[in-house]
């Protein structure tokens, strides 16, 4: 069963430190534009040679932050709780300062985990049964004893 929940109206996401985003709603359209902007922005980091894409561990973070800031700059629409260098004033929304808070690994961690999560809450709940190894809808119930 797959329960058609989701959000369509922006939402607030509670962060690290006291800041709060407020977010479009994740939609397939979302995610596959900040796919096309992260693969953009990614090709741009290789071409300059600020990246070495045969360095799997310096392709896998900045494929994953590039992911995580373009997601950002597509959703979040107001936030409280962030500040400009000085800490004085309310930092403006802007892609330059959505891209500097993500720039903060467990603020990034947990705006990624909580917004993505009404997308894969979708898929985690899925079907009541799991598909079978031969790949039937349903498995039939283990009739063998334990092997110990």
């Amino acid at each position: 069963m797959l329960k058609l929940d989701i959000k369509t109206e922006p939402y607030w996401i509670d962060l690290p430190s006291n800041v709060r985003i407020r977010v479009k709603p994740i939609s397939t359209a979302v995610m596959s534009a900040a796919r096309a902007l992260s693969l953009a922005d990614y090709r741009l980091m290789v071409d300059s040679g600020e990246l070495d894409p045969a360095n799997d561990a310096q392709r896998k973070g900045a494929s994953d932050s590039l992911l995580i800031k373009a997601l950002a700059r597509l959703s979040i629409i107001e936030w409280t709780g962030v500040y400009d260098a000085a800490g004085v004033a309310p930092a403006p929304v802007s892609d330059q300062n959505i891209s500097s808070l993500m720039d903060i690994w467990l603020v990034a961690q947990d705006f990624f985990n909580v917004y993505v999560t009404q997308i894969s809450l979708l898929e985690t709940e899925g079907n009541v049964s799991a598909p079978a190894a031969n790949g039937t809808s349903a498995a039939e119930a283990l009739t063998a004893g334990s092997a110990a």
